[in-house]
């Protein structure tokens, strides 16, 4: 077995030896797919969640939009979004609001 036969599924030419191999694609880790969709969907509902918190509200003032933020912050953190651009993401949007 190749080193890398752990990543990619190989095509064989007939030939002996691992070095002969082409790589035909890499291989997803088991469930990958899965929980990338999973995490996407319960992103989606968190902010779809909190933007509807802010519709409900007659007139949206800083502290509403402060509250909204830090969710959104905490949402994308929770969803394994790098600190800097969640933290830059949210800074762009309060500069925005």
């Amino acid at each position: 077995m190749s080193p890398c036969s752990i990543f990619f599924d190989y095509e064989h030419d007939g030939t002996a030896g691992w070095w002969n191999q082409r790589p035909l694609r890499a291989k997803e880790p088991a469930g990958a797919t899965a929980r990338l969709t999973n995490m996407f969907s319960q992103l989606g509902d968190k902010l779809q969640d909190i933007f509807k918190d802010l519709r409900r509200h007659g007139s949206i003032s800083e502290t509403n939009v402060s509250d909204a933020m830090r969710q959104v912050r905490l949402a994308l953190l929770e969803a394994d979004v790098d600190y800097q651009v969640a933290k830059n993401f949210v800074a762009r949007i309060k500069e925005k609001a």
